[in-house]
């Protein structure tokens, strides 16, 4: 959903867009995912993700269970995934 998300900002280009211009973009997402979907419904797989953001995923996937089971503390997770996410300072 996230990486859905961050493609529609770019597409908008706009922090606080007009909402027909906003209409017309769902509407093109709506086309394109139509389009797709009779490639995945016959077996095709979707595009890989990039291996950079599969690391990522994968390291924060292991940091979350490492958290949950208690191995490591709160501030510990939040440091690593926004190390993970490039948000320190």
């Amino acid at each position: 959903m996230e990486s859905w998300h961050a493609k529609l900002n770019r597409r908008l280009a706009k922090e606080h867009p007009n909402i027909l211009i906003l209409l017309e973009l769902l509407q093109q997402e709506q086309a394109e995912n139509e389009t797709s979907m009779p490639f995945l419904e016959v077996g095709k797989k979707p595009r890989a993700k990039k291996l950079k953001y599969g690391h990522v995923d994968e390291g924060i996937s292991n940091l979350k269970s490492r958290f949950r089971s208690g191995h490591i503390d709160l501030i510990y997770y939040v440091d690593t995934v926004s190390y993970y996410l490039h948000l320190e300072d």
